[in-house]
């Protein structure tokens, strides 16, 4: 028996970012740093079930499986969030 999945998640994108210091006196020293960016992740996953003679069959009766092989797939999926800081 076999359970094979098979996934991709790449990850795209740029973040700039800058930090600055400012000395107040020989003790005393402000800082500041920043961050923005944006990344674009996309997933894509597939899996499927069987054994010795092939994949396993679904038997439901009637749609969307009647008798298919039992490949299965997620749907891709592209998001993009934003990074500030």
């Amino acid at each position: 028996m076999f359970w094979n999945t098979d996934v991709d998640n790449d990850l795209y994108g740029f973040q700039l970012s800058c930090d600055g210091e400012y000395r107040v006196r020989n003790c005393l020293t402000l800082s500041a740093k920043s961050r923005f960016g944006i990344f674009g992740n996309h997933i894509d996953q597939q899996q499927s079930i069987g054994g010795s003679n092939g994949h396993a069959i679904v038997n439901f009766a009637g749609p969307p499986y009647d008798g298919q092989d039992d490949k299965t797939s997620a749907p891709t999926k592209t998001m993009f969030p934003f990074l500030v800081n």
